[in-house]
């Protein structure tokens, strides 16, 4: 199965974007990404998050992605922001306990949630800053002030946050990041011409970015943050009015991107129908009532086995 349908493919109906740098021959990247699988030097996937106390099934949804990545045979990063740019910016203290305690938590429920331990690092945003010289930061708000990136990023960013963006590219160059798993579309051209612009000069290539669709929380806000509903630390009944009341696009999407297993065969029994996509077992004809008591028992099941590993 060529790599790209493997790094994409969640299930017949959905998939990520996988965006790959234009000035690279696509294939023949790809191939040679193939080729480092489970091997000394694998390829890099690094996924960016700010440490938080809960475990959402956000994360769940990330999680199960990365560890699928992993048993492919790529190495998981998982850099966790810890405000040190803006505390360098306005020069505070870079310690915080506050942040550490919830990095802690970040570790643990990572692992939790079945992360393969020697497949994963887990880093802070601070630890990478001790290799920079104090005057990186100068330099990257130069940058953001540049014409070539401000006409590119002027309509969605402010300077702070183009600032952040270009920090961003700095890891994954330190890093030798080969791909870059996120969330949503709507800038990733314009960053994905900046970053080619910052790799121009760098021995490692830009990353390629695999994308997934925005991703909704039950009562279908973007689920930009932890704070939603469904978490390790909901009991049943908050699960089960969640998935109850929640729009059909929100049972949808957990069905695709996180209920029907992402090896082959792909596919899960409702009601004793062997299904492989939400719109396959409409078809089919289950009822909405069996596909929202099918969603809720395996998230429950999921959650509570969280909870139950140490």
């Amino acid at each position: 199965m060529p790599l790209e349908h493997e790094l994409t493919s969640l299930t017949e109906d959905t998939h990520l974007a996988l965006s790959v740098p234009s000035r690279i021959n696509a294939h023949a990247h790809l191939q040679a990404l193939n080729n480092r699988l489970n091997t000394d030097n694998p390829p890099v996937i690094l996924w960016n998050l700010r440490p938080w106390n809960n475990f959402t099934l956000i994360h769940a949804i990330y999680v199960e992605r990365l560890r699928y990545y992993q048993r492919l045979g790529l190495h998981v990063v998982i850099l966790l922001y810890d405000n040190v740019v803006a505390k360098l910016s306005h020069l505070g203290s870079v310690d915080d306990p506050e942040i550490r305690e919830a990095s802690k938590n970040v570790r643990q429920w990572l692992f939790r949630a079945g992360l393969d331990i020697t497949k994963t690092e887990v880093l802070l945003e601070s630890e990478i800053w001790q290799l920079f010289s104090s005057q990186l930061l100068d330099r990257l708000t130069a940058m953001a002030h540049s014409s070539a990136v401000s006409q590119d990023i002027a309509q969605h960013s402010s300077i702070s946050k183009t600032v952040d963006t270009l920090c961003e590219l700095v890891y994954e160059s330190v890093l030798r990041t080969d791909f870059v798993l996120t969330g949503g579309r709507e800038a990733n051209d314009i960053w994905n011409k900046v970053r080619l612009d910052y790799f121009a000069s760098s021995a490692h290539s830009a990353p390629s970015v695999l994308a997934f669709p925005l991703i909704l929380t039950a009562n279908e806000s973007m689920a930009h943050t932890a704070d939603e509903e469904i978490s390790v630390f909901s009991d049943r009944a908050t699960v089960e009015a969640a998935i109850d009341t929640a729009k059909e696009s929100f049972i949808k999407q957990l069905f695709e991107l996180f209920l029907i297993p992402k090896e082959r065969p792909r596919t899960v029994y409702v009601d004793n129908k062997l299904i492989a996509s939400y719109e396959l077992a409409k078809a089919a004809g289950i009822p909405d009532a069996s596909l929202r008591r099918f969603a809720s028992e395996r998230v429950i099941e999921y959650l509570e086995r969280l909870q139950r590993v140490v």
